[in-house]
C-alpha cells in the first residue's frame, strides 16, 4: 500500500502519517526485550 493508498483510504495527510511513524519508531526504541529462554 502506498502512501496516497493510506492517505486516500484513510483520509490523512502526509504529516498525519509521518507524526504516527515517528511516534511508533519512538516507542519501538523505547521497548526493551527480555528472552524467556529456550
Amino acid at each position: 500500500m502506498s502512501l496516497e493508498d493510506v492517505m486516500q483510504e484513510y483520509e490523512l495527510t502526509a504529516e498525519q502519517i509521518q507524526a504516527a511513524l515517528v511516534y511508533a519508531a519512538t516507542l519501538v526504541a523505547q521497548t526493551e526485550v527480555v528472552p524467556l529462554g529456550e
